[in-house]
């Protein structure tokens, strides 16, 4: 999926309306501002999450630039700021991405 992105061992998600059906996605939910901010500024630091996230950005119609080819580091904190901001306002969810937990069936 287009909108995914991998960051610390965890599969992370942008969406723009949740689905209340999959059991297997988390809504991301911050307490102040101040900590989606420093979520998002770490990904800045990883340079393939940041790719991963920049591809989700562009697929959601936020930025129309591929990083890091054509995205510059203030570029990249700039979009980062906007996706940080529509999420704290709602207009975009970041969703975590659990593996399906398998029921194992025990013989008799």
């Amino acid at each position: 999926m287009l909108k995914e992105f991998i960051f610390e061992h965890k599969v992370y998600a942008l969406s723009k309306q949740v689905n209340p059906d999959a059991t297997n996605e988390v809504v991301v939910l911050f307490k102040q501002l101040d900590s989606a901010q420093a979520f998002f500024r770490s990904i800045l630091k990883d340079r393939f999450a940041c790719e991963d996230l920049m591809s989700a950005a562009k697929w959601l119609g936020i930025t129309n630039f591929y990083f890091p080819k054509q995205t510059c580091p203030q570029e990249a904190q700039s979009i980062i700021e906007q996706l940080c901001l529509k999420i704290w306002a709602g207009d975009l969810f970041l969703v975590e991405i659990r593996p399906v937990q398998r029921r194992c069936r025990t013989r008799r």
